[in-house]
Formats: structure tokens, C-alpha cells, sequence
């Protein structure tokens, strides 16, 4: 029996039926017609629903609202549905009738009179009731507008909120965004998820793997260890809502043996297996000269790790890395080498080297790492390779979010193979740039790179005077590699170095005294070389005790940020 009715409003308390093909009022059919899918009522009392291949809008009656159909059509948002005809989508009015003339390859539904939309350059905006654009810009991606302000990813593939003109509203990007809820958004950086204020500041230091909006005061999230919990607005936690129900002596087994992947990759990069894919069993066999029962031991390892996948008798490379299948048999060469054959002794010592006065490399070696290092070419070759590696992931960034244009001549000093002034100097016709490094470095530089002929390659030991100046120093992830002691002389090096309106840029993972995602870095650098990951404070503190004032902070996705330093002045 059909649901009688005397109002009109009567859709608002309707709901889709279980099998789908009708609406029902207190278990009763809404009305008579029945449908091959229908969804939900939305304001003005439309739904859609669909025969065959043909969508169209319906009224509580049951009965179809206009003439006409479309290959897809969805609810009604601020008055205006959204509908796919002829591959083209864009926003019917309650008659039928489109709601502007534009078309696009992708419509969103209308929030607070503005709607996400894609056009067949897969650029993504938002237009007015009227389908004309919001603003003048486009985004690689954009989101619906909520209390005013919309999340919109850019073409480096970073996140920051725009308001109802486009405009960002802070000056921070992220990995991730939610929506505002009640002032605060989640948001997610190198180190996890947490939520930002409005000024894109967040909230508290503490990041999880998942976060939800708050609600009332308090935000359910996911831990690292599978707990569930709710949060206050500074982070701490109010109370457990479900246990992980993981065993924690198992999880501490899981972490001791984890140095086995390390050596599975060490072991596969030694036996040339990632030159040799795509390759059968035998064939790969063959070419390594392990006999096949044994070397299905490392295979269906490396498959259990998600390195490989076996498909018709044919091991090929996960298809996880298919846009870097080239680069990656290089990348985890370069990579597996330092951290197993270069870090592993220091590591071996971590007891005496927190209880003496060295590094526990220098314990194991008996020297310093990068003396070691420099006396050893090939060494210095791996280490180098593994730390180019690391930069063209890291460091394509910080080219994006300062404009160098405006330098002469750019000093790196303990610039490696040079990827970032290489980068910075092809940008730009009327610079140049100097690479200063150990001479081991250098040589290598001339047997295996071409560096761009206005990048002049010297020989230094960045302890030492520099005997050369320019308008820009880059300090690339070198301080965190050694102690104060050496970081001032480094310092006060740049200084001499720097003319005196030049700027120093310092790039490196700015730690928090409590609770840091990067103490286990930390503790690495320690061993390896003595040195750590600082605070702002402390790197405000030895920047001034060499001359310098932090002007500025860029923080970067990387997890890294950019302290940008000029030299004091005596109005200053």
C-alpha cells in the first residue's frame, strides 16, 4: 500500500528503499512507480532516478519533473543538479533546463552558491550559480567550499585553504587538507596528520595517523600503535575508545628484527636481481647463479614486501613503482650501500658512544666519518651517490618556494654532486654558482658528472676559510652533521664568505624538544658523525653567535624547513 499524504514536505522524511528502486514514509512506498535506481530527495523535492540507461529527476509523486534525460544525473545542491550528457557535464535548473552554457569535463555539486568543476585540461576551479569562474586561477585539484573557505591542491601537488575569491588565507602548503569544522581543519605534513587553526598554525605537536574534525571539544583519531582515542584541542588525550589489541612484546620483536628487510635488499642488489626484471625464476637463476630453491627464499621475500610481483612465470618490479621503475633499481642501490656497508659500525656502538666523548663511527673506525670518507674515494663515491639520491627527492622544493633569480653568485658549500645549484643555476642565464667540497668529491665530480659550465667546482673543507665571496650561501643539510663546536666554524666561515646584504639559507629538519618525529634521526646523526637534528632556538642561538639574524622560516613538505639568515647590522 502506497503512503498517503497531505504535504508537500513530505520527501524530507523519505528514504531510499533497500533493493533501491523506490522511496518509502514509514515503511510504506512513497508511491506507485518503480525504478531500475533512485537516490535520495534533496531541496526542492527532487530525486534522481534512473530506467535503463537514462537518468531524469522525479517529484514525491513519483512522477518524472521535466522532459528530457541524461546519461547521469544526482540530487539537487542550492537548486542546481548536476548532470553528464554527451560527455559533457554542467547543472540543470528544477525544469530541466541548464543552468549556464558552459560545459566542463567534471562538476562537483553547488556548496554555498560555488561549485568545484574540471575542464578538459584538467584544471580544476569553481564557478557561480551562473557557471562563470570564481577567480581567475586554477588548481590541480579543489574541493568544496565550507564556511567560506575551500582546501585546493597546486601543481607541486601541496594544499593550502583559498577563500570565496581564491585567495590562500595563510601561507603554509601541506600534504593533505579536510574542510574547516568549528575553526579547526585536519591536515597532513611529512610527519602525519593534526589540525590547523585558520592561520594554518596547528594545534598541538603530536601527529597520527588519522584524524577526524572535532566534535564538541574533542577529535577522534588513529595512533601509530592501533589505539583509537579522543583528543583535546592541544593534542593530549582525553580517553582510549579501542585498543589496539596487538601483542607489544610481538611489536617489539617486529622492530629488532628489523634490520632482515635492509639486508634482503642488500642482498638483491648484490646479486643484480633488479638489473635482471622482468625474468623468470630460471632466468633469473641463471644470471645470479643461486639455484632456484634458495632463490625463491629472497623472491617471495622481496614479493612479500611489495618490491616484486610474480605474473605469468615472470618476476617484474611491483606495479607501485611504476612511475619510477627507471629510477628505482639506482635509488635502492645507492641507498641500501651507505646505510648497510657506512652507518651499521656506528650503530654497532651506540652503548660506548653515549657513554664516551665519540661518534660511534669514530669508535669503530677510528676516524670521523667524512675523514674517512675523503681518504677513501670509492667510499666517498657511495656515500655521495646515496645523498644525490636523497636530493632529488628533498630538495626540488626548496628551487619552487625561493626565487634565486635574483642572485649573482650562489655558493653551495658541502653541495655533494651539486643537484640543487645544478637546478638553481639552469634556471636562470645570468648567475654563477660555486660547488665547494672535499677534494675526493671534486674528483669524482670530474670523472662522472657535466655540471653546467657556470657551476665552478672548488676544493674545500668547509672547516677551513672558504677564499671566495658571493650573494647567496646554501647550507644544505649539513649542519645537522656536525657538532656546535664545528657548526660555528661553519658559521663563521659563511659569514666571512657572505657579502654583507647577502642571505643565507639553511635547509634543514628543525626538531621539538619534546615528542620530535625526527629523535631517531637524531640519534643516528649522533653516531655517525656526532652530529643532530636543532631546534629553532638553538639554531637562532648559533646563528647569532656567528653574526647572523633568522629573518625568515619556510617550512617545506620534505618535513624540512628553510631558516633564511641575513647578517647583523648595527641598527639591528
Amino acid at each position: 500500500m502506497v503512503t498517503k499524504f497531505n504535504s508537500d514536505d513530505c520527501w524530507k522524511k523519505s528514504t531510499v528503499s533497500e533493493d533501491m528502486t523506490h522511496h518509502i514514509l514509514n515503511g510504506k512506498p512513497l508511491y506507485d512507480a518503480k525504478f531500475d535506481e533512485v537516490m535520495s530527495f534533496h531541496y526542492p523535492g527532487l530525486a534522481p532516478a534512473r530506467r535503463g540507461n537514462r537518468w531524469f529527476h522525479i517529484r514525491p509523486d513519483g512522477k518524472v519533473a521535466y522532459t528530457g534525460s541524461f546519461d547521469k544525473a544526482w540530487g539537487y545542491y542550492d537548486e542546481l543538479a548536476c548532470v553528464v550528457k554527451n560527455g559533457y557535464s554542467y547543472h540543470i535548473k528544477e525544469d530541466g533546463t541548464p543552468a549556464y552554457g558552459s560545459r566542463f569535463a567534471w562538476c562537483g555539486n553547488y556548496q554555498e552558491k560555488l561549485c568545484a568543476v574540471r575542464d578538459n585540461e584538467n584544471n580544476y576551479f569553481h564557478i557561480d550559480i551562473y557557471g562563470n569562474p570564481a577567480y581567475p586561477f586554477k588548481f590541480r585539484y579543489a574541493g568544496d567550499y565550507k564556511s567560506g573557505l575551500a582546501a585546493v591542491q597546486n601543481d607541486e601537488g601541496y594544499y593550502f585553504h583559498i577563500n570565496r575569491n581564491g585567495i590562500p588565507i595563510y601561507s603554509k602548503l601541506f600534504l593533505d587538507l579536510g574542510v574547516f569544522h568549528k575553526g579547526y581543519a585536519p591536515a597532513k605534513d611529512s610527519k602525519g596528520w593534526f589540525h590547523i587553526n585558520f592561520h594554518g598554525n596547528e594545534l598541538y605537536t603530536e601527529r597520527f595517523v588519522s584524524v577526524e574534525p572535532f566534535y564538541n571539544g574533542f577529535s577522534r583519531v588513529s595512533l601509530q600503535n592501533g589505539d583509537i582515542c579522543l583528543i583535546n584541542n592541544k593534542g593530549g588525550i582525553e580517553k582510549t575508545i579501542r585498543k589496539s589489541g596487538g601483542n607489544n612484546l610481538l611489536a617489539i620483536s617486529h622492530d629488532i628484527v628489523g634490520y632482515w628487510k635492509s639486508f634482503m635488499l642488500a642482498g638483491a642488489i648484490d646479486l643484480g636481481i633488479f638489473d635482471i626484471l622482468p625474468a623468470s625464476t630460471e632466468k633469473i637463476s641463471e644470471s645470479t647463479g643461486v639455484e632456484e630453491e634458495r632463490l625463491l627464499y629472497l623472491l617471495n621475500s622481496l614479493d612479500e614486501r611489495g618490491y616484486i610481483e610474480f605474473h605469468d612465470n615472470y618476476w617484474m618490479l611491483s606495479h607501485r613503482f611504476d612511475d619510477v621503475k627507471d629510477q628505482l633499481p639506482a635509488f635502492v642501490k645507492n641507498i641500501v650501500k651507505h646505510w648497510i656497508s657506512q652507518t651499521l659500525p656506528a650503530w654497532a656502538n651506540i652503548d660506548k658512544s653515549l657513554i664516551g666523548q665519540q661518534s660511534g663511527f669514530e669508535i669503530a673506525t677510528g676516524e670521523d666519518l667524512f675523514s674517512w670518507l675523503d681518504r677513501r674515494p670509492d667510499e666517498m663515491n657511495v656515500y655521495q651517490n646515496a645523498m644525490f639520491e636523497y636530493a632529488k627527492i628533498d630538495y626540488s622544493e626548496i628551487k619552487n618556494r625561493i626565487d634565486f633569480r635574483q642572485y649573482k653568485r650562489i655558493i653551495d658549500a658541502g653541495g655533494g654532486f651539486g643537484y640543487l645549484l645544478e637546478s638553481i643555476i639552469n634556471n636562470s642565464d645570468k648567475q654563477d654558482g660555486y660547488l665547494l667540497d672535499l677534494g675526493s668529491v671534486i674528483d669524482a665530480i670530474k670523472m662522472q658528472r657535466k655540471l653546467n659550465g657556470r657551476i665552478h667546482i672548488m676544493k674545500c673543507d668547509i672547516l677551513n676559510n672558504w677564499g671566495i665571496k658571493g650573494d647567496a650561501i646554501l647550507l644544505t643539510k649539513i649542519l645537522h652533521d656536525w657538532n656546535d663546536t664545528s657548526v660555528k666554524k661553519i658559521l663563521n666561515n659563511a659569514y666571512e664568505s657572505l657579502d654583507d646584504d647577502g642571505t643565507l639559507f639553511i635547509t634543514e629538519t628543525v626538531s621539538r624538544k619534546i615528542k620530535s618525529s625526527g629523535s631517531i634521526l637524531s640519534l643516528h646523526l649522533f653516531l655517525v658523525s656526532g652530529g643532530k637534528e636543532r631546534s629553532i632556538d638553538e639554531f637562532r642561538g648559533l646563528l647569532k653567535s656567528s653574526g647572523f639574524l633568522i629573518k625568515n622560516i619556510i617550512e617545506l613538505q620534505s618535513g624540512n624547513s628553510i631558516i633564511i639568515g641575513k647578517k647583523v647590522k648595527n641598527n639591528d
